[in-house]
């Protein structure tokens, strides 16, 4: 099971760590194993609790059936990082090598012993796991963006743009803010999909530090391309999501629905908004400041665990919806005679065939 602390501590993702904590885990919960070319590690669908760390090579992940190739990885990144949150669900993507691969393998029952230790090796690798998904998934919102057209009257930059059509449209009416009293920041993460599972208590502490904001029908919440830290939870209304497409237009990638954490890329992996955000509804929002999320991520704090599993779920879902989006939009082009050969040829490199 041991694995020489060697192989793992010159890893940029373990580097500020202790050598005690890295030792303990090298000691106790990892084995490593080297596999060849073209190799088939992970398969979509399938059940599966191990968590899988790249020390050398290249793996491509892919998605759906035909296969979309979604994202590549390499040395000192993830793979099969459910379990890191106690998540031990079906694979949500099919994983290869692209050369021969050395890999460290992290099964479920090593990671429950590394909690038990307080070893910091799992909140550090939890920190890499989110920011591996937020990064997918704005990688996968710009691929949305070559891959859709959207529609002209779409655009943002002009004044009849999308938005601020449908901005005058809805602050034309009666009152576009949300009626009645605000909600409870507690009543609203009781509700959220995403802290379902967290204590009554965590949550209560975690509410502490949420702001609870009206917007009004028309307003645009976040714009991709601007600078921006903090998150959201969808309290009541509804929050459109679109992705600057090729031809200045936007295409809508999702809309949310009560309950919904959304502003998670710019969070985690900081750098500016991948997506725009519209109200196509009266709505309340709690924010979360990037601030605040940087207090709760304290060492062995249950409040930081518990908010890691809730952006982890939620970014695991936004980054399956847009995996199909792009898959979906891949499917149309292929089959669009009006494609000419180079493109065809671009999106044709993106399918993969799978097992």
């Amino acid at each position: 099971m041991a694995v020489p602390i060697e192989l793992v501590e010159n890893l940029a993702l373990f580097r500020a760590l202790p050598r005690y904590h890295l030792a303990q885990a090298a000691e106790v919960a990892m084995s490593s194993f080297e596999v060849g070319e073209g190799e088939t590690l992970l398969v979509e669908g399938e059940t599966d609790d191990a968590l899988l760390i790249v020390i050398e090579g290249h793996l491509e992940v892919i998605k759906g059936k035909p296969g979309v190739r979604v994202a590549e990885v390499g040395e000192g990144e993830l793979l099969g990082d459910m379990a890191l949150f106690g998540e031990t669900g079906r694979r949500t993507a099919t994983v290869r090598t692209l050369e021969p691969c050395h890999l460290v393998l992290i099964e479920q029952t090593g990671l429950d012993i590394l909690r038990v230790h307080g070893n910091r090796v799992v909140p550090i690798l939890e920190g890499a796991a989110l920011r591996t998904l937020a990064r997918r998934l704005r990688q996968m919102t710009e691929l949305i963006g070559q891959l859709a057209l959207g529609t002209e009257f779409e655009r943002l930059d002009q004044p009849e743009g999308l938005f601020a059509r449908l901005s005058g449209l809805f602050r034309a009416a009666p009152d576009p803010r949300p009626q009645g009293p605000a909600p409870l920041a507690t009543e609203v993460l009781a509700r959220s999909p995403a802290f379902a599972e967290v204590s009554p208590a965590i949550r209560d502490q975690l509410a502490m530090g949420l702001e609870v904001l009206p917007v009004a029908a028309g307003e645009l919440l976040i714009r991709e391309g601007e600078h921006g830290n903090a998150a959201y939870i969808l309290a009541e209304g509804q929050i459109d999501v679109y992705a600057a497409t090729r031809s200045q237009a936007n295409e809508r990638v999702a809309s949310l629905a009560p309950g919904a954490f959304f502003g998670l890329v710019s969070l985690v992996h900081g750098n500016v908004r991948s997506a725009s955000c519209f109200a196509s509804r009266p709505s309340w929002v709690l924010k979360l400041s990037g601030q605040h999320y940087a207090d709760v991520q304290v060492q062995g704090s249950p409040e930081g665990a518990a908010l890691r599993r809730a952006v982890y779920r939620e970014l695991c879902g936004a980054l399956q919806h847009s995996n199909q989006h792009a898959a979906m939009l891949i499917g149309a082009l292929m089959s669009d005679p009006s494609i000419g050969p180079v493109e065809r040829k671009a999106f044709q490199e993106l399918v993969r065939e799978t097992v």
